[in-house]
Formats: structure tokens, sequence, C-alpha cells
């Protein structure tokens, strides 16, 4: 998903600058991106190149991510529209068995009551067979008989409200059989839908959780959505004020080139009019070559006619030969001069092209340097924030330093009171030490009193009976019962570890048997006098 599904934040480090510690180095980096607009247009392109491919990079990561968070939020808005029908189809198929309850709960209540007619019906019929079986009994012989037809009649009667009785029985006990199995199907329905019940709770405790993890997923969507968001405005700014730049650049390059294309317009027009004379000069010369063609002809024929004329002939063809070689000049002059303003037209095709590529760096250099200009104006933005939060806190602090000298005045008022209050106290200190001296001397006659009474009771038989956890004392035959019961950390621990050996001459500790009695003997010995010590005190 989510989270595994965040935007990555718009990288800034585009031209790969250190962060500036002060307004001044922020102005020595501009200066120096300025100067770098100097260099060569090559180290110019290949460092455009690089920024212009980090952004592109940048751009297309951004929109992956982009296109995968919406692919997510579709994945996540569909299993939802999933679930909601889910929910929708369990809630129809519950008013269904809500509605088949309710029709069974009624035909039951139905056979119910048609049960209970039934049964009122047949012992009202039993009541009735039964009061006409004890009058037809009770009635004396004496009495006048009715007619046999009589009797067949009512005989006739009553075995056809006894079919109709039984008739009612055996219905009656098939609905009871009916209203039995309906029970149990109401009761399999109860339990198909208390089935239902718990899978629409967990159903609805599952679509809970969906869209709790939905509207988290979605919080998080639109909160990257937001940065994307502000992250592609200020882009687009910067991409907006690096395309006006780049429009003005263009546009004098532009002008620049329409002066260009006039001047190779020109020089095609020039080119095309040599051209023009060109073959006009050859056609002249071949119109003036047929013609020397056809002269020289004629005077071959009329060189037979006279001598004197082959002179002339002669020198009228030395001079046509003389101009067929000018004409001859002026032609590869002419075609010198094409050839020229070829190689001009080409130059200048190939400068406008360079000039496209320079205007195609500029351009990107002005982007990139667009892109350096938002970046330092962030990080501007940044050290004016970081200075007023230091002058926040500098003013925090000269308050919070005032407040303390406050407080150390009324503590050094509340010293000098507290000196006073101390030597009065040494004072009665001095008093109270007198006492405690008079006491630890009576104290100190009690203990040597103390003392002497118990070595003298030492001196005597002393026999200690340990029974767990209670303590006898018996000095010289008298038995003196020890109120205080031992606790069962002094002696009992102790006393009953002795039985527990891992190996034969070896304590319960691990060291030798005979140090660990020796120890435990003396540490006995101790609780037994500190604690005949403490009875005898009291």
């Amino acid at each position: 998903m989510a989270t595994q599904n965040a935007l990555p934040p718009l990288s800034q480090d585009w031209l790969r600058k250190k962060s500036a510690g002060s307004v001044r180095q922020l102005q020595s980096t501009a200066s120096s991106s300025v100067r770098k607009l100097n260099m060569p247009h090559m180290l110019t392109l290949f460092w455009v190149r690089d920024s212009t491919s980090a952004v592109h990079v940048e751009l297309q990561r951004m929109n992956q991510a982009n296109a995968l968070l919406k692919m997510e939020i579709s994945r996540l808005q569909e299993s939802l529209m999933q679930r909601l029908a889910a929910r929708y189809h369990l809630t129809e198929a519950n008013a269904r068995a809500n509605d088949t309850i309710a029709s069974l709960q009624a035909e039951l209540h139905a056979i119910k009551e048609s049960a209970v007619e039934q049964g009122n019906l047949v012992g009202k019929l039993r009541r009735d067979l039964d009061q006409q079986s004890n009058t037809g009994t009770a009635a004396s012989p004496a009495e006048s008989l009715p007619p046999p037809l009589l009797d067949d009649t009512l005989k006739q009667k009553y075995h056809i409200q006894v079919q109709i009785s039984l008739e009612k029985q055996a219905q009656i006990d098939q609905l009871i059989l009916d209203a039995t199995a309906s029970s149990a199907n109401v009761r399999h329905m109860q339990r198909d839908m208390d089935t239902l019940r718990h899978d629409l709770d967990q159903v609805k405790a599952s679509l809970s959780m969906c869209e709790s993890q939905l509207r988290q997923e979605l919080d998080r969507a639109n909160a990257v959505s937001i940065k994307h968001h502000a992250d592609m405005t200020s882009l687009r700014q910067t991409l907006d004020a690096g395309h006006l730049t780049a429009a003005r650049d263009a546009d004098a390059w532009h002008a620049r080139e329409k002066s260009l294309l006039d001047q190779v317009l020109a020089l095609t027009q020039e080119r095309d009019a040599l051209i023009d004379r060109l073959e006009r000069a050859e056609a002249s010369h071949k119109q003036h070559l047929q013609d020397m063609q056809r002269e020289s002809q004629h005077l071959q024929l009329l060189r037979r006619k006279s001598c004197g004329d082959v002179v002339d002939l002669t020198n009228k063809y030395d001079a046509a030969l003389t101009t067929v070689a000018t004409l001859q000049k002026e032609r590869d002059m002419w075609h010198h001069e094409q050839r020229a303003a070829d190689d001009t037209i080409e130059r200048m095709a190939s400068e406008l092209k360079t000039n496209h590529m320079q205007l195609e760096a500029l351009e990107q250099a002005v982007l990139a340097q667009k892109c350096e200009k938002s970046g330092l104006e962030l990080k501007l933005t940044q050290l004016e924030t970081t200075y007023t939060t230091l002058c926040q806190s500098h003013s925090q602090t000269v308050a919070d330093l005032k407040d303390h000298m406050d407080k150390l005045t009324v503590a050094q008022t509340q010293v000098i009171k507290q000196r006073g209050q101390v030597h009065a106290l040494q004072v009665e200190l001095k008093a109270t030490n007198a006492d405690k001296d008079a006491v630890h001397d009576k104290l100190t006659e009690q203990q040597a009193t103390h003392t002497k009474a118990l070595e003298k009771a030492m001196q005597s038989l002393v026999r200690l009976c340990v029974v767990a956890p209670t303590v006898n004392v018996h000095l010289s035959g008298q038995i003196l019962p020890c109120k205080t019961v031992l606790p069962k950390r002094d002696i009992l621990p102790v006393f009953s570890s002795i039985f527990l050996q891992d190996q034969e001459g070896t304590s319960p500790t691990g060291s030798s048997l005979d140090s660990w009695l020796q120890s435990l003997l003396k540490e006995m010995q101790t609780s037994i006098e500190t604690h005949l010590k403490n009875v005898f005190q009291v």
C-alpha cells in the first residue's frame, strides 16, 4: 500500500551546490554562477544537459510515484465497493431470513391455535359422548323405549361424530408433527441467523478496519498529493520564469536569424543573377560560335574566289578566337564566383545551425540558472527563517535571563534570611547536643549495668531448645520462653541446608563441608547471641 505507497521529496540538488552559510556566500555563489555563463559553449552545454537530465529523471520518478498512488487508491476504492456490495447482500439475506422467521412464527402460532381449537372440540365431543352414555345407562328399563329407527339414526350420528373426531385427532397429530418440524426448522433458521449475525459482525469489523486503513491511506495520499502539488507549483513557476527568459533570448536570436536569412536570400538572388548572366553569356557564345562556323564555311566557299579575302577572313578568325578565349575566361570567372557564392551560402547555413545550437544551449542554461535561483531563494528563505528563530530564541533567552536574575535576587534575600535561621538553629543544636550527651552518659551507665548482668547470667548454665520457630532459654533450671519468634530466614534455612549435599563431604555451596560447618556454627552463634541480647534488653 502505502506505507507501503509515499511520494519521495523533490530533489533540489540539481546543480550540486554547497549550501551557503550567509548572505555574502549566497552573493558570491550567484556571482560565480553568472561568471559560469561566460564559459565556452561546450562546457555550458554539458552542464545544462546534466541539470536538465536530473530534472527530467526527477519528474519521471514523481510521475511514476503519482501513478502508483492513483493505482493504489483505485484498488482500495474497488475493494471498498466490493465489501459494501457484500455487506448489502448480507443485509438482504438477513432481511429475508427475518421475514422467513416471522412467517414461520406466524404459521406456528396459527397451527398452535388450530391445535387448541381441535383439542377443545375433541374434549367437547368426548364430554358429550360421556354425558350421553351416562344418560343412557341411568334410564330405567320401565320407560318407554325409542323406536328402533331412532336408535339406528343416533348410532349412525355417533359413529359419524366418532369418525370425525378420529379424523380431527389424526389432523391434530399431523399438525403437531408439522409444528414440531416447523419448530426444528425455526431453530435451524435461528442457528443460521446467529451464524449470519456473527458473520455480519465480523464483516462489519473488517469493514470498519478497512475503512480506517483506507482513511489513513487517503490521508497519507492527500498529504503526499499536497506536497507533490506544492513541488509541481514551484517547479512550474521556475519553468515559466525560465521560459520567459528563454523566449526573450529566442526573440533576439530569431531577429539575428532573420537578418542572416535576409543576407542568404540576397546572396541567393545574386547567385541567380550570376547564373542567368552565365547562361546568357554561354548562349551568346554558342550563337557567336555558330555564326563564326557559318562564316568560316562561307569564307571557305569564298576562299576560292578571292585570295585577298583570305587574309581578312584569317584576321576575323583570329579575332573570333580571341573573343572566344575572352568569353571562356569570363565563364571561368563566373563559375568561380558561383562556387564562392555556394561556399558563402554553406558557411552562412553552418553559422545558422551553430546559432540554433547556441540558442538551445542558452535556453537550457537559462532554465538551469532559474532552477539554481529557485534553490538559492529557498536557501535564503531557510536562512531568514533560521535567523528569525535565532532572534526569537535570543529574545526568549534574554527574558529567561532576566527572570533568573530576579529569581537570584529573591534567592539571595532568602539566603540572608536563612542564615539568621541557621544561626538560631545552631544555638538550638548546641543545646540539643548537651541534652544528647547527658542521655548518652545515662545510656552508657545502663549498658554497663546490662553487660554485668549478662555476664553474671552467662556464668550459669545456658541451654537452647530450638523447636522451630520458637526458642526456649533454660537458665539454672528455669525455663524462660521467648515471646519473640525467630525469623525463618535466620535459623531454619541454614539449619535445613546441611542436609542438602550433592556429593560426600561437599557443602550445598560446593565448598568443603568442614569449613562450611564452621561458618554455619559461627553464624548460628552470632544469631543466638544477638537474639539473647535483644531479649535481655527488652
